[in-house]
């Protein structure tokens, strides 16, 4: 009998994990200034009319214009929105008018776009600043025209590399500039040159 019942408990588990799963979000999206602020507001929410309170999910619209939230409350023994599903997201629905996905479960964006993955880089604290957190949100993808992290990282290291070449013509043209004006020798300035393109 105590076998059934495990495998029933079991079943159970593992069709809610997998029924929750499919509303989860993916693919493209770009976060509103209001989606962003009300995220800020659901990652920092420690209390809940003057009871302890946690994240329980963020919901967002398909487009990123608009959000959704559930908390967890410590009245309710801490339980907290495991198997967040059809209900929720038709909540969401229902207060947006439009269609809605799971973007974060508790301070971990688990919304999958090709640069999130929904792991450890995804997690948020809640004692991080409004800037901080629209830095990852802006590395993870969700804010601005990121392609991918790979893709701006090479970007980055072409900006630097084309001024770092602005800085060495600037400083070869200033050494120029004191030799033309007898303030130092050839050799010096051989040396100088030299210096600068090692």
């Amino acid at each position: 009998m105590k076998k059934i019942i495990g495998i029933v408990v079991l079943g159970l588990l593992l069709s809610g994990n997998a029924y929750s799963k499919s509303y989860t979000g993916e693919g493209e999206v770009k976060l509103s200034n209001q989606v962003i602020s009300n995220f800020e507001n659901y990652i920092k929410l420690k209390k809940v009319k003057g009871q302890k309170a946690d994240p329980g999910i963020f919901m967002i619209t398909l487009d990123g214009s608009n959000s959704y939230y559930y908390y967890c409350s410590h009245n309710f023994g801490g339980g907290c929105m495991n198997n967040a599903g059809h209900a929720e997201v038709t909540a969401c629905k229902k207060y947006t008018k439009k269609e809605c996905k799971i973007f974060a479960r508790k301070r971990r964006v688990i919304w999958k776009n090709g640069i999130n993955d929904g792991k450890s880089k995804s997690q948020f604290k809640s004692k991080m600043s409004y800037s901080e957190m629209k830095d990852k949100l802006a590395s993870l993808g969700f804010i601005g025209d990121a392609i991918s992290s790979t893709t701006n990282k090479k970007k980055a290291k072409i900006t630097k590399k084309k001024s770092e070449d602005k800085d060495v013509v600037a400083k070869l043209k200033d050494l120029k500039k004191l030799l033309d004006d007898g303030v130092i020798s050839k050799e010096e300035f051989k040396k100088a040159k030299k210096k600068i393109l090692n």
